[in-house]
């Protein structure tokens, strides 16, 4: 059985019959076989008496409305009511509600003694506040929770149930059931039902049929001759009901196993469904992606399309453009070739012509080391000889012991100044060739330091031409062989015939410089 109204549909199992008298409750507490609960599940001052137990599967408390201590009576009618039905969603927390006693019937809707009624809704009939909107919340109408199912497996009667604070009624009342087509009539259902729909739980009522509102005897005597009559009634329906309600449990945990099983396919098929879906929407995208890049490559080959074509003309032009550069290449290998040629012709008589040069400074160089060395030694013996003659001018010998002749001894004299005189001319000449001597040998000194000046600056123009030759590439390792064996050969000479060293390879700009050396080494 399921919970209906404004709360959301669950399975019950767990009710609590809010019943009114003692004598209501007894058969139906004796046949499920409740105990009293011990310590009370709802302590004093609550008046309310309750009873807990378990019938097939299901938790059942009843909760009577407890005894009037003043009185000596059972609590009936709309406030113990409610304050029953309160406090039991308090302590119970309750899947479903049931209102269960008896009541009063009307003939005119079917109703005998010993009928049990299941409600279709309740309401008062005895709140009578002619306002606007206040009228409507006096009658407090509340729709019952379906239950064509247990009234179709029990045999139950249905109808709306009102509820009132008297045990009669007035014309007035009389009035309102009429006019809502009450069936049963009562003291408790719709108080019950608010509090339900405080607490937004399901609730209906059961009643047994006492007496005949609508018929000719009074209704307590009425009541009072058929409460036993009732309550046997009850005790026999509301077993059924919990049995009912158990077996719908039953049938519907078999549903919800059922369900899981279902729910688990499902799932399973909506798992595949989904896997589809995104498989079918990468399809989708993929034919979108792959339509996009059909669109793109059509604009793509239209494009390239007029590119080939420009390509087309363009190869053309460079075709014609690359005929005319192979004709001027023809004509620059043929120029190239003949520059070459003359090239590499003035580069040979460069270095033949450097090295006649060489060999004649070399020749030279070495007559002049020879005259240098011969002057050298002239020089020092003429030294030697201006040494001798200045010491025995600075030392005379000393004169005979013996004294000559007055004549002879004059003649000695003359004699010694002669040769002195002619000595002394001898020192003057020998100092004078002595020092052109020193002055040649300082002109050829002078000439030697300009020949290597003018060689260093021979070297500066060669390794500048050097650079030049290095730009022509077809040329280079020419004449790079040529000249490293030209500068080898200059090296190897000029260590041996000059006074300083120095590595340079001879070509056309040193002819003129070398012959100026050389000449002026001769002279």
């Amino acid at each position: 059985m399921y919970a209906d109204g404004d709360a959301e549909q669950q399975p019950i199992k767990s009710v609590v019959f809010i019943i009114a008298m003692q004598a209501e409750a007894a058969p139906l507490i004796a046949a499920l076989g409740l105990k009293q609960d011990s310590p009370p599940r709802i302590p004093p001052p609550g008046p309310c008496v309750t009873y807990s137990g378990s019938h097939a599967g299901l938790d059942v408390h009843v909760v009577w409305s407890g005894h009037d201590n003043e009185h000596n009576v059972d609590l009936i009618g709309t406030v113990p009511a409610s304050l029953a039905t309160y406090l039991a969603c308090q302590a119970f927390n309750p899947d479903l509600i049931i209102s269960a006693g008896t009541a009063g019937g009307f003939k005119a809707r079917g109703a005998a003694i010993g009928d049990v009624f299941v409600s279709t809704g309740k309401m008062h009939h005895d709140r009578r506040i002619p306002l606007p909107g206040f009228d409507k919340q006096g009658l407090g109408y509340v729709e019952s929770t379906p239950t064509p199912q247990l009234r179709a497996a029990l045999g139950l009667k249905a109808g709306i149930v009102t509820s009132g604070n008297s045990l009669d009624y007035t014309e007035q009342d009389m009035q309102i059931m009429n006019k809502h087509g009450a069936a049963v009539k009562e003291m408790e259902a719709a108080a019950i039902a608010w509090v339900a729909q405080m607490f937004r739980k399901p609730m209906f009522c059961v009643k047994a049929v006492t007496d005949i509102v609508d018929g000719d005897r009074a209704t307590q005597e009425e009541f009072l001759e058929n409460l036993n009559a009732a309550a046997a009634a009850l005790q026999q329906t509301l077993p059924k009901i919990s049995d009912a309600q158990a077996a719908e449990i039953r049938a519907l945990k078999a549903g919800q196993a059922s369900q899981a099983a279902e729910i688990k396919a499902l799932k399973a098929d909506n798992a595949a469904l989904k896997a589809d879906n995104a498989a079918a929407a990468g399809l989708a995208a993929l034919i979108t992606k792959l339509r996009a890049d059909q669109a793109a490559m059509g604009a793509t080959n239209a494009s390239q399309a007029a590119t080939i074509g420009s390509l087309t003309a363009e190869l053309g032009t460079l075709n014609g453009q690359l005929r005319s550069a192979l004709f001027d290449a023809g004509k620059y290998q043929a120029a190239y070739e003949a520059f070459k040629d003359l090239a590499l012709s003035k580069h040979e008589a460069a270095v033949k012509e450097c090295e006649e040069a060489i060999e004649k400074w070399a020749v030279h160089a070495e007559q002049l080391e020879q005259q240098a060395a011969q002057a050298a030694r002239e020089n020092a013996a003429l030294r030697k000889r201006c040494k001798e003659l200045t010491f025995r001018l600075s030392n005379p010998p000393p004169p005979p012991k013996q004294q000559p002749p007055p004549q002879q001894q004059h003649g000695s004299v003359d004699n010694v100044l002669g040769k002195s005189e002619a000595l002394l001319a001898d020192y003057n000449q020998l100092r004078e060739r002595l020092q052109r001597r020193d002055a040649t040998i300082s002109r050829r000194n002078a000439t030697i330091s300009q020949c290597n000046a003018n060689i260093n600056e021979c070297s500066a123009i060669i390794r500048t031409q050097r650079a030049e030759l290095h730009t022509l590439r077809p040329l280079q390792q020419l004449a790079r062989g040529n000249g490293a064996a030209v500068a080898a050969e200059a090296v190897m000479r000029l260590s041996a015939h000059t006074r300083r060293k120095g590595s340079v390879p001879w070509v056309q700009p040193c002819k003129s410089r070398l012959s100026v050396c050389t000449k002026a080494a001769t002279g």
